[in-house]
């Protein structure tokens, strides 16, 4: 990984290093432990997914968000949780630090809210 990630650097490429975690949301120490690691890895943007069950795991990556977003102030982070709990870090991560959201263009496998037009009528209202 250390020469792939210093021949994109060599030749001027953006590095998104991400962390999926498809079963569940780990504790906050660990989401900003990994984010971390991620710029000590030299990655441009650090990106992070986690799978929450409960309102309380869509609060600890916000939280995660927020506390590395601090950390560095000027560089962009990704976190996203998925499924229908998740939608709420997508719509207004922004609030707390996170640089990106996604949506489909078309069929859509998650929630309604990852569809674009309700992102882009979402958005309208800032």
């Amino acid at each position: 990984m250390v020469k792939t990630i210093e021949f994109a650097k060599v030749h001027g490429v953006t590095i998104i290093m991400s962390n999926h975690d498809f079963n569940g949301t780990p504790s906050r120490d660990v989401i900003v432990n990994r984010l971390i690691q991620m710029k000590e890895f030299l990655a441009d943007v650090p990106k992070i997914a986690v799978m929450p069950h409960t309102t309380g795991d869509v609060l600890t990556l916000l939280e995660a968000t927020a506390e590395v977003k601090a950390l560095y102030p000027s560089d962009p982070i990704i976190t996203m949780a998925m499924g229908p709990l998740g939608a709420v870090t997508r719509a207004a991560g922004a609030l707390f630090g996170n640089a990106m959201t996604f949506a489909s263009a078309g069929k859509s496998f998650g929630t309604r809210s990852n569809r674009c037009t309700y992102i882009k009528r979402y958005f309208r209202c800032y």
